[in-house]
């Protein structure tokens, strides 16, 4: 099988910087939420909306989080917290002290996963799903106004709130082994921030070139009663098959050096979460990322291992302000996008792939996950 790239409109991931923006962990935002319970839905996200997360959050907690408080603004600060801490360590709580495993076991962990991304999620079967991505994404005029008054420095000029700008549906088709996208749904606002081959590619690409590169034990993480073997690796530029475009001021197409880790179950090498950050070399190069989460699904008579979520997550920039001594500060703009894959179902002979017309009349019928008063986290 020859090189395949991936191909990746304006993906990002960037770690928030202390200035304006205050970090705690998971323990710490339980507590001010607690102390929160009871008020309004507006003073509660206004509390919470200065806060970054320092630690992963997992899907239970966000769960918890969810029910325990079902204002809208809330819940979209929530859904904003929980997926900027994708890129995050997990809380130690969460990660076993267990040792790790003999080089040898860990070769054949990653074995299993080779065989998995290049056999097994090929194998699927033909399938339907519907795509629902979550747009949110900062102000390029408080951007730049931040950076006119910041003439001196570049701290905290790329640390603004994020606001929802809308919600897109999709159906999304996997036949003989392909990804088959019908209607991206883009939403205006969105800026082209969309994925694509979450199905099999992207596995096989990251692991492809992870093998090139360095892939390294990272740690087991806790699972209910089992483990999850996560592996950390690095892709320098020159074996890179990870393609960005970005289109700002024309096409400009990247192949960055990236880094990031594989979740692995160890008794079946099924992928369970892979995350991708982006290592830029310079501006005006975006830092971008993507994290897909992916979990069983029964088809049929039978379960598979197929995506459920999606993060992307960055920052672009989006010009130049000189600084007082002669250089210039590069303010960013923000954008994230949450993307749940949902209503799995076989593709069989009475399936048929919708018009772009019926496409965007679906899209209109299914409710707005993660709008205002409803959004959605896997």
């Amino acid at each position: 099988m020859g090189a395949r790239f991936i191909p990746v409109f304006v993906l990002f991931i960037a770690i928030p910087r202390a200035h304006g923006v205050k970090p705690v962990t998971i323990a710490q935002m339980g507590e001010i939420l607690d102390a929160n319970r009871g008020r309004s839905d507006t003073r509660v996200a206004g509390e919470i909306a200065g806060f970054k997360l320092t630690e992963r959050v997992s899907a239970r907690q966000f769960a918890a989080w969810e029910a325990q408080f079902p204002g809208p603004q809330t819940q979209d600060r929530l859904l904003v917290l929980s997926d900027e801490s994708a890129f995050q360590p997990l809380p130690a709580s969460e990660i076993s002290a267990d040792p790790s495993p003999a080089l040898s076991a860990e070769e054949k962990i990653l074995d299993a996963a080779r065989i998995y991304a290049s056999k097994t999620m090929r194998n699927l079967p033909n399938l339907l799903a519907i795509r629902t991505t979550v747009h949110f994404q900062s102000s390029s005029d408080d951007a730049l106004k931040r950076a006119r008054e910041n003439p001196v420095g570049s701290e905290g000029v790329d640390d603004l709130p994020l606001s929802f700008t809308g919600q897109s549906s999709a159906p999304i088709a996997y036949r003989d082994g392909n990804e088959v996208a019908v209607d991206h749904g883009r939403m205006p606002g969105s800026h082209g921030l969309t994925t694509r081959d979450e199905f099999g590619p992207i596995l096989t690409i990251v692991l492809g070139d992870a093998k090139q590169g360095s892939i390294v034990w990272g740690y087991w993480q806790r699972n209910g009663n089992t483990r999850i073997a996560v592996f950390r690796y690095r892709v320098p530029a020159e074996k890179s098959h990870y393609l960005v475009n970005f289109p700002e001021g024309g096409l400009i197409r990247l192949r960055p050096a990236y880094h990031g880790e594989i979740a692995i179950d160890p008794e079946t090498g099924s992928i369970l979460r892979l995350s991708i950050v982006s290592d830029p070399k310079r501006l005006p190069e975006p830092a971008i990322g993507v994290v897909v989460e992916y979990g069983s699904v029964n088809l049929g008579d039978r379960p598979y291992i197929v995506p459920l979520h999606g993060i992307a997550l960055g920052k672009v920039p989006i010009g130049s302000i000189p600084r007082q001594d002669g250089s210039a500060i590069t303010p960013v703009q923000t954008f994230l996008n949450d993307i749940a894959f949902r209503s799995y179902q076989l593709f069989r002979a009475d399936s048929r792939i919708l018009s772009p017309e019926e496409s965007r009349q679906l899209r209109e019928e299914v409710p707005a996950a993660g709008s205002p008063g409803s959004p959605q986290h896997p």
